[in-house]
Order: structure tokens, then sequence, then C-alpha cells
């Protein structure tokens, strides 16, 4: 599992209350927190969570709304999920 943080920062005058949302019916992404609270000129990370089981490209929404603003925004999270195997062959069977 691949963790990335996210920092939100309020630069308004007024505290905010933040919802994200997202499709949490699958298990490949976990968002922790998904609701908080920002007070002015504060600062607070968000931690997220993508697991693959097999190489795949993801590309998942998160929908984040402020209590009293009309405007939903979204955070489009891409990422490409790979394989990796290191083989080492060595001649005449040593190894």
């Amino acid at each position: 599992m691949r963790e990335e943080f996210v920092e939100f920062k309020n630069e308004g005058w007024l505290p905010g209350v933040i919802k994200l949302d997202y499709d949490n019916k699958t298990p490949d992404m976990i968002v922790d927190p998904t609701n908080f609270t920002l007070d002015p000129e504060q600062t607070f990370k968000v931690k997220i969570q993508l697991k693959a089981s097999e190489p795949d490209f993801i590309r998942k929404l998160i929908e984040v709304s402020v209590e009293g603003q009309d405007k939903v925004r979204n955070i489009d999270i891409n990422a490409t999920a790979v394989e990796h195997h290191l083989s080492i062959v060595f001649e005449e069977g040593g190894g």
C-alpha cells in the first residue's frame, strides 16, 4: 500500500468545515480523515492510501466540499501501479 499526503490550508478569515467524499465501496483507496475543520491560516494534512493488486492505471476522484460554499472542488488522483521484479542469472549455474 502506498500513501501520500495532501495539505489543506485555510487562507480565509472564517473557520472552514471540510468534507471529502469518494467512492469508498472498494478498498483500493482510503482517505483519512474525511471530515475536519480548519481555522484561519491553519494547515492540515490528509492521508491518502492506494492499494493495487496488479499492474494497472488508477484514477480516482475526491470531492472537496466546504460548508457554506456552493462550489465543489475535486482532487484528481492518478497513479500507475507497476509490478517490479529483479532476476539475476549467473553463468555456469552459480548464484
